[in-house]
């Protein structure tokens, strides 16, 4: 699963290269399924339970698996899906070699040199000067040279940066606490209710609840898309990044909120709080990975995008390994499930940190202006 899920998800965030206005919404769509796909172990459940043969269940997953080959070799390019930015440094090499003219040299080799009032063409009567071009820069052009100069800055800057650590740790620890959430629910259920039926109808419930990521997911991407197309209309460049850095705020503090009502519902033991834990672990479910990785496209240089989603996924990969010794330490008594749920609410108290300071408006024209004149020192010299 680890050399195939995880890689076709990644690969499938450059489908969101075709839609540059609907980026967000595209990432998080493809999110929403990846999160959605939990609710498949639930209906072959429930055809294992009628009486469906195990090996015809492999079977339907691997035809539905197979299905995925001839549109990856047939429709899909060879090596990436190019972004908007990678399209115009070729229209703006294009323009490049359609203002420069060829001439015979001496020796009888062909130069290219760009037209300039010094240039001369060579005509039946003579030598004729070439009237000095005029070059229109468009507002696309205008907004070209900016998407060039983010892509500029170093893959280095971009991953040591305060704004990525800040946000493998929000990513981090919510990936944890949902999947702790989801690897001990059947101690909090156990403890609730010792009827097996009842511990099944909580686990079947959850998994049917996780189809509607399918449908929560993309409005996380379709908020922060209109915020970016807002952005889009700022004639000023500080201030249109500074609004395109807020848009992932709404999202990521409506899906800390959610983490931090499921923490508190483990703190008591009734039907009502694993019902509101369901429905908020759903949500976040629908919007972490969607939002985590649509803000990682906004906030960093989109030809770093693949080797930051990259590293973000198999840190916190790593870190969910934690796990494993939170579950041993809340098996052990009531008492200790004590502890690991105020464990669990101080460390999530740290994540809100990451929507939050995005409001400090002075901190992040801080970053902007670092990242600024760390972009200058490298196209210096260059």
């Amino acid at each position: 699963m680890c050399l195939a899920g995880v890689p076709l998800r990644l690969a499938n965030m450059q489908i969101a290269n075709l839609f540059p206005a609907r980026r967000s919404t595209v990432i998080t769509l493809y999110s929403g399924a990846f999160t959605a796909s939990a609710s498949i172990f639930i209906f072959t459940k429930y055809g294992y339970d009628a009486g469906l043969d195990w090996e015809w269940v492999c079977y339907v997953l691997v035809a539905f698996s197979a299905c995925m080959l001839p549109i990856t070799l047939f429709c899909l390019p060879v090596d990436r899906i190019r972004d908007d930015s990678e399209k115009g440094r070729e229209s703006l090499f294009k323009k490049v070699g359609d203002i420069a003219v060829i001439t015979t040299g001496q020796v009888g080799k062909f130069n290219a040199i760009p037209v300039s009032p010094l240039s001369v063409k060579k005509t039946f009567e003579g030598l004729e000067p070439v009237p000095q071009m005029k070059v229109i820069q468009h507002s696309s052009e205008k907004d070209l040279s900016t998407t060039l100069s983010e892509e500029q800055l170093p893959f280095k800057t971009a991953l040591t940066s305060f704004s990525f650590s800040l946000h493998q740790y929000w990513f981090s620890w919510l990936l944890l606490a949902t999947l702790n959430y989801s690897g001990s629910l059947h101690l909090w259920m156990e403890r609730i209710s010792s009827d097996k039926h009842i511990v099944s109808m909580y686990t079947q419930i959850y998994g049917l609840c996780q189809v509607s990521s399918l449908i929560l997911a993309p409005i996380a991407g379709i908020v922060m898309d209109r915020t970016l197309n807002s952005a889009s209309q700022e004639p000023d460049f500080n201030k249109r990044k500074l609004i395109k850095l807020r848009s992932g705020f709404w999202p990521m503090l409506f899906t800390t909120l959610a983490q931090a009502i499921v923490q508190f519902c483990k703190f008591f033991e009734n039907d009502t709080s694993v019902y509101i834990s369901i429905a908020f672990t759903t949500i976040l479910r629908s919007f972490h990975v969607a939002v985590a990785t649509a803000y990682l496209r906004i906030r960093f240089p989109a030809s770093h995008f693949n080797r930051l989603l990259g590293i973000m996924s198999t840190t916190a990969a790593v870190g969910s390994l934690l796990q494993f010794p939170l579950y041993v330490w809340e098996s052990r008594s009531t008492e200790d499930v004590f502890q690991v749920n105020l464990f669990n609410c101080i460390a999530l108290m740290l994540c809100f940190v990451h929507p939050l300071h995005l409001l400090i408006t002075p901190l992040q024209k801080k970053f902007i202006r670092r990242e600024a004149e760390i972009i200058l020192k490298v196209k210096s010299a260059s």
